[in-house]
């Protein structure tokens, strides 16, 4: 089973990396810390490779973390009139 999960992560690559970033940062339950961890164990990218990765997996998660705040932006006001 770990195998199967290890070489699934390395055929994703990046895009997995960031896809898994998204999931956790919209606030859906996910294990998005182990797979990041999982994923610097397979990259094993460069110095300035892993700052660059860095840097877009920053980007990505602060992006996707904009779904949870607008949608409790947008339900502020109609949970304020059932209370």
């Amino acid at each position: 089973m770990l195998d199967f999960i290890v070489s699934t992560l390395k055929d994703w690559g990046l895009f997995g990396l960031l896809l898994s970033l998204s999931i956790e940062a919209s606030s859906l339950p996910f294990p998005g810390g182990l797979v990041v961890l999982a994923y610097g164990y397979i990259l094993k990218a460069s110095a300035i490779t892993s700052l660059g990765i860095a840097l877009l997996a920053g980007g990505v998660y602060t992006l996707f973390s904009y779904i949870p705040y607008v949608i409790g932006y947008k339900l502020e006001g109609k949970l304020k009139k059932l209370v």
